[in-house]
């Protein structure tokens, strides 16, 4: 545990109990003349219950309020998102302050296409339960993601608060996902339930079994839901349930991070000191763990010698290097990566693999089924189905804490680290990481490689419609009334600032072209790729990590249309703030005839 947070808990509550009625009174502003006073009781116990839990002072919020207030219009270079900071004591209405904080923020900028509102770093003792909960309610409703800063101390409310941080993301059906960080030095720690000394010794001895037990149920049950809701692993659930009540479960090291669904910030790989075979590694214990719905630190079946997969080569005849896994070979059995990726660099990717036979059963080959992929400009992700973004493991920042060993502690990641986050929030760009290992792409995945060419051999096209028919059926904003700079009857192009838009529009088979290009790009360079009935939308970067590209396709029967757009990347590998905009409004209102992407909505 850190340095000071093993300890019993210091809520009001615990040095000053509660009396039945009275805290009836102050849950219900005003107790109805009838309450019992048995279920009086079991409230005033349940409140004990989740105040120590939590460090909670169940008293009104005169006595305990945070301040927020807006720090700085921008966190850090790489996360251009302006800054809002929670201190002091959590109470009473401290949730609706913050979203007054942030909806005066919102009427500056225009939330509503932007994947995070704010950032909020938090550095609070702890306070109100249940606006802990509403704090963290409220951030995920709001797009505001969160962090523990270096020096700051998150505890029970607080860290409550903490689990709330979230971002949002329209397109390709990913609506909210988990967007909370911790820095080295950064201290967060969750309480266990118990019912304290004071608050039992305020209820008649007759009344005390039958409370403590109901209000242990209560305690309990609404934690357990909360902590499950907000994508904190179950097993760790269990240890925080288990723990006495002199005990703090803190976040210290990268187990804990992972099982939180906390993240570390963003730095350039190249700064972790670590070579192929430890990051192969740190990542194979990561995927193991999720495959076995395991605890990260109990997961042994990984081998310790690093080599070439037993099983033989990919299908696709490439060499895989990694670990050998202790498992049944048929459904588990190696876990790595192809030889042809560079490990440590910007984007790559790590999978579980098993052993399969050849059709003719003449030998076996390494078949890949589940991935861990990294990216320092687009989305990370491990073994993420589609589903609920809110409950997986999917970032659109760098997911630092996955490439670490388990067990190191967080206050020792390397000093380039920790020098390039700092330097980071004073402004400056992280350095970029070598790119990948250069093997020939199959396209260049710029806009040009990808408008097709009137000299390729296609598939028949259907007869042409008349001008204009095909763009009758297409909209979307932004780019709907405004005059293209080329428009060749079934080709537009506009350009907005650094964004590139083209629109083709013709027969059916522009949907299957379009994704033949998709499918000849080299994996390492795309980022996103998501298909759905009548659309599909996949992202990435071009080989020379200079621009990037968001395209999608439409398919209405008959005739197809697809939006391509390029954009430069800065020197944080993103897109521009107004670009990343631009996409997201576009993406979002683009309709051909009944085709458009099942976006989400806020």
């Amino acid at each position: 545990m850190l340095d000071g947070l093993r300890r019993s808990p210091t809520s009001l509550i615990a040095r000053v109990g509660c009396a039945a009625a009275g805290l009836g009174d102050f849950m219900f502003r005003r107790r109805p003349a009838a309450l019992p006073v048995r279920f009086a009781a079991a409230l005033c116990a349940a409140a004990a219950i989740l105040g120590p839990t939590l460090g909670i002072a169940i008293l009104p919020s005169p006595l305990h309020a945070a301040e927020f207030r807006v720090l700085r219009e921008a966190f850090s270079a790489s996360r251009p998102e302006p800054v809002i900071a929670l201190s002091g004591a959590i109470g009473k209405g401290d949730a609706a302050k913050l979203a007054a904080v942030v909806a005066d923020l919102c009427r500056k900028r225009e939330c509503d296409y932007q994947n995070t509102a704010a950032m909020l770093t938090l550095d609070s003792p702890g306070g109100s339960f249940g606006e802990g909960i509403a704090i963290a309610n409220l951030m995920r409703e709001k797009s505001v993601a969160a962090i523990v800063e270096d020096g700051a101390v998150c505890l029970s409310a607080c860290a409550l608060a903490w689990l709330g941080g979230s971002s949002f993301h329209a397109t390709g059906g990913v609506g909210t996902y988990v967007d909370r960080y911790v820095e080295p030095g950064g201290r967060i720690g969750f309480h266990s339930p118990y019912i304290s000394p004071a608050a039992m010794a305020a209820l008649p001895e007759d009344q005390r079994l039958d409370t403590q037990a109901s209000g242990l149920r209560l305690g309990i049950s609404t934690l357990v839901r909360f902590l499950a809701d907000f994508a904190v692993s179950p097993l760790v659930i269990d240890r925080i349930v288990a723990m006495g009540p002199d005990d703090v479960m803190a976040i210290e090291t990268v187990a804990d991070v992972v099982a939180f669904g906390g993240e570390l910030p963003p730095v350039p790989v190249s700064t972790l000191g670590l070579d192929r075979r430890a990051i192969t590694r740190a990542v194979c214990e990561k995927l193991l763990a999720l495959h076995y719905r395991a605890d990260l630190t109990e997961v042994t079946a990984l081998q310790a010698d690093y080599r070439e997969s037993p099983a033989g080569r990919t299908k696709e005849g490439e060499v895989f290097l990694g670990f050998d896994i202790d498992d049944r070979p048929l459904t588990l059995a190696f876990c790595g990566a192809g030889a042809g990726q560079a490990i440590p660099s910007g984007d790559f990717s790590v999978q579980l693999a098993r052993m399969a036979w050849l059709e003719d059963v003449s030998d076996t080959y390494t078949e890949p089924f589940t991935s861990f992929v990294f990216s320092s400009s687009g989305w990370n992700q491990a073994a993420y189905d589609g589903q609920r973004a809110s409950q997986s493991v999917l970032r659109l920042t760098p997911m630092i804490s996955w490439l670490l060993p388990r067990d190191m502690r967080i206050a020792d990641l390397a000093p380039a680290a920790r020098a390039a986050i700092a330097a980071d929030k004073r402004g400056v760009p992280l350095p970029a990481d070598p790119p990948p290992a250069a093997s020939p792409p199959a396209s260049s995945g710029s806009l040009a490689a990808a408008i097709p060419d009137a000299t390729s051999s296609a598939a028949p096209a259907a007869p042409a419609a008349p001008p204009e028919a095909g763009f009758a059926r297409f909209s979307a904003a932004v780019i709907s009334d405004v005059r293209p700079l080329v428009d060749t009857g079934d080709l537009r192009v506009w350009r907005f600032g650094d964004l590139d838009v083209e629109v083709d529009v013709g027969p059916a088979t522009l949907f299957a072209e379009e994704r033949l290009r998709r499918d000849g790009l080299e994996k390492r360079n795309l980022t996103y790729d998501k298909s759905f009935a009548g659309a599909f939308v996949y992202s990435g970067v071009a080989p020379d990590r200079r621009s990037g590209f968001y395209t999608f396709a439409l398919d209405d029967g008959d005739e197809a249309a697809t939006v391509r757009m390029r954009f430069a990347l800065g020197a944080d590998g993103r897109a521009s703030v107004e670009a990343q905009s631009l996409i997201g409004k576009i993406a979002c209102s683009a309709r051909f005839g009944s085709a458009g992407l099942p976006c989400a909505k806020k």
